[in-house]
């Protein structure tokens, strides 16, 4: 039976015998920790879940009682007494002052019986845009065809006659605006422009025309940087009995935008905050006939100029008058628009309680099962949730009598009780749990999954101990999330995982390692067998060679069949050289035991490098040539390079052996290239060049290893004992040096010893020993 079959069956029995029950009770082993961690897990989403449902409940609880306490705020005794605007109006102040104390409350509405909003009682600053009119186009209520100027003229007494001469009139003044508007644009000739402008201003008779004039004039004298006429065109434009449109932009306050900015850019920036404090306070006021659009662009408008305009006041030096006006007018432009913010804030919670809150809630009104104690409703608009509470309360009247009923609540500021509420709560509770129980986090989710209210410990959104609960029906846009840490539970699992692991991680091993051990003394000794025949094998070829030369020549010489003396001292020179190299196999043997003990014995003496390896090719030379090899050695004269501190026996070894692995493993090019040189380092070096099969790559560093020989076929063929190269290196860096391989694959390899420099070369016939 071979070593590969015997291998083999080993590993079968290793498998059957060994790994198959250690994997058997290894899964065993897993099935059992998973089960375990499985129950814990299972405990603490338990213990969560009981978490969730008591904090969805007390959070529930908490805002129905924000709610009843928002709710008794609402006093109507005012609209009992009397149904008036002041009435109204004292009761939407009382609710703002209670939705200030009250952070539940977005806002308190009231809305009669006829489904009329009582409560937030505010007017807007703009006006409604006729029907089938954009919201953005202005309210220029002139109409100047002469249809519409006919259908008129009965109502004020005017002849035919004159109401055509009037069309014709205002005809021909539009006419001749559209010419200077052309001069001005198209001929770009703003001075002529300035004439024509001027000649209509002062002829018209038509207030629109007339307007739209002293716009394009203003327009016209900026262009020419006559800025103080520009001014003063726009004063006069902004200071309109009443308003007109060009392009839907309403040109009184165009006129009085533009006088601001123009001040600014003619340095007079005290005047411009005054012009501005005054347009914002009209705006405000809704002075103006602008529709919503409309009057938010010119509020905007009136904001960024005025923060341009009090930075371009504040530099530079004023007097203390001129800083005080200033100041004056940046505080009074300050009230103004924080005014004009609270209005647009009670506008858009007015528009909110109409889109939203009357939409849904109007038809309540007739309900007569809504409970006293106020009802919760949720209602959306987009994706956006809407809570409302409210109630139906009766109205009593002067004398006894039944005023009706109306419709009271408030919208809930849900962004609060995420921020605030849902905290607090979240906090007492873990704080009723004890400091003594796992770490637990509460997390309140919106609709999309994303947090919007956390306390106490993080937690990661996969975790499996985390548990989801829903809100009850008034609150289904939210979600409570629980996450139970678990920590002691997780630890005792961890040290019971570990327990159970340890202790057939410890079997495991404990059997591996035997049968690992056993495993490698098998292969190991299987290995030895297979290196001590082939050693065997080898070390007896490479001992007949030799012999069988020396046997050769000497039974020649003896039978006296070699009558030249020259032939003889020849053959004897080759007996002598065949003995020497069959000492050096044998030395090689007796070194690698020496070696394998720890020991070798070494005599150094200073030598002349070519001299030296003059005679060690010498001992070489009829192997060489008895295999039809060519030795090219490039030497230099003696003398030349420095001495080398040597062991001559075993250095000589070391270069036979490098010569006879050139020789074995070159293949049709039968040539040997010696070289000596002096090293890089100063000391010597000598290279052996063959031109046959190469060495590959990841085989050069372990060709110096004990009994190793290259797995190629090539390499196969040819015997050896695979201690050549191991002895090498050993005798190289026994001596201080080192050797290094080249190669390449079908070429051949070069394989070059450096031995260091001597001290001196006085130091000749010097000897040691090492150990």
């Amino acid at each position: 039976m071979d070593a590969g079959t015997q291998k083999r069956r080993i590993l079968v029995v290793f498998a059957l015998g060994i790994l198959f029950p250690t994997f058997f009770l290894t899964w065993l082993s897993s099935i059992a920790v998973r089960n375990d961690g499985a129950q814990i897990a299972r405990i603490a989403r338990e213990e969560a879940r009981g978490v969730a449902r008591d904090y969805a409940r007390e959070l529930q609880t908490e805002i129905r009682r924000l709610e009843a306490a928002a709710r008794a705020e609402i006093d109507l005794s005012l609209l009992e007494s009397e149904r008036t605007a002041w009435a109204r109006e004292q009761l939407d102040g009382q609710l703002r002052r209670a939705t200030a104390a009250h952070p539940i409350v977005a806002g308190y509405f009231v809305v009669d019986e006829n489904r009329n909003k009582i409560v937030p009682a505010v007017s807007t600053p703009w006006v409604r845009a006729r029907p089938g009119q954009p919201w953005t186009e202005g309210l220029d209520g002139e109409s100047y065809s002469l249809e519409a100027m006919m259908n008129g003229a009965g109502d004020g007494g005017a002849s035919l006659q004159d109401t055509i001469r009037a069309f014709e009139e205002r005809r021909a003044s539009e006419l001749a605006l559209e010419r200077a508007e052309r001069v001005e644009v198209r001929d770009e000739d703003p001075a002529r422009a300035v004439s024509l402008y001027e000649e209509i201003i002062e002829t018209t008779e038509d207030p629109r025309t007339r307007a739209r004039a002293l716009a394009k004039l203003g327009r016209s004298l900026w262009r020419l940087d006559r800025l103080d006429e520009a001014i003063a065109c726009y004063a006069e434009l902004g200071s309109l009995p009443r308003e007109h449109f060009e392009k839907r932009q309403p040109l009184r306050v165009l006129g009085r935008v533009q006088e601001a900015w123009l001040l600014t850019k003619a340095g007079r920036p005290i005047a411009a905050l005054d012009r501005l404090a005054d347009l914002a306070h009209d705006l405000e006021l809704g002075t103006y006939e602008l529709v919503r659009g409309q009057h938010e662009y010119f509020a905007e408008r009136c904001r960024t100029l005025f923060a341009a305009t009090i930075a371009e006041a504040r530099t530079g030096e004023r007097s203390n008058d001129e800083r005080a006006r200033i100041e004056a007018a940046a505080s009074r432009l300050v009230r103004v628009d924080a005014r004009s913010r609270e209005t647009a804030e009670r506008i858009a919670f007015s528009l909110r309680v109409d889109r939203q809150v009357l939409r849904y809630l109007g038809n309540h009104l007739d309900d007569s099962a809504l409970p006293a104690e106020g009802y919760t409703h949720l209602s959306r608009l987009g994706d956006e949730p809407l809570l409302v509470h409210y109630a139906i309360q009766p109205l009593g009247a002067p004398g006894g009598q039944t005023g009706g009923r109306v419709l009271v609540g408030f919208i809930v500021d849900l962004d609060w009780i995420a921020s605030d509420v849902a905290p607090a709560v979240g906090g007492e509770l873990l704080a009723s749990i004890g400091e003594d129980a796992p770490a637990i986090g509460i997390a309140l989710l919106d609709q999309p999954g994303r947090e919007a209210a956390r306390v106490g410990s993080d937690f990661d959104a996969s975790d499996d101990l985390a548990v989801t609960e829903e809100l009850d029906a008034t609150l289904p846009f939210w979600k409570v999330r629980v996450s139970h840490d678990g920590a002691e539970l997780r630890r005792e699992s961890r040290w019971r995982a570990t327990l159970y692991l340890g202790i057939v991680a410890t079997a495991v091993a404990a059997i591996l390692v035997g049968a690992f051990s056993a495993f490698r003394a098998v292969t190991t000794s299987l290995q030895l067998a297979r290196l001590k025949n082939d050693f065997v094998s080898a070390v007896t070829h490479e001992l007949r060679t030799p012999l069988t030369s020396i046997r050769m020549f000497a039974e020649m010489l003896a039978m006296g069949r070699v009558r030249n003396e020259e032939k003889k001292l020849e053959y004897f020179r080759i007996i002598a050289n065949e003995s020497e190299r069959l000492g050096t196999l044998i030395d090689n043997i007796l070194d690698f035991a020496r070696l394998e003990q720890g020991r070798g014995d070494y005599n150094f003496e200073v030598l002349e490098p070519v001299a030296f390896l003059e005679r060690a090719l010498e001992i070489f030379r009829f192997h060489v040539e008895n295999k039809g090899f060519s030795v090219d050695a490039e030497l230099p004269p003696q003398g030349q390079l420095r001495d080398v501190r040597v062991d001559r026996g075993t250095m000589t070894r070391a270069v036979l052996n490098l010569l006879g692995n050139a020789m074995k493993y070159s293949r049709d090019r039968k040539e040997v290239k010696v070289r000596l040189y002096a090293s890089s380092a100063g000391g010597v070096a000598v290279s052996i060049q063959d031109f046959g099969i190469g060495i590959a790559v990841d085989e050069r560093e372990r060709i110096f290893e004990k009994f190793y020989r290259s797995g190629s076929e090539l390499t196969r063929e040819v015997p050896g004992t695979g201690l050549g190269l191991a002895i090498v290196q050993q005798i190289v860096e026994a001596h201080g040096g080192l050797i290094r391989v080249e190669s390449v694959i079908g070429e051949g390899s070069t394989f070059t010893i450096e031995l260091p420099p001597t001290a001196t070369s006085s130091a000749s016939g010097e000897t040691g020993s090492t150990g």
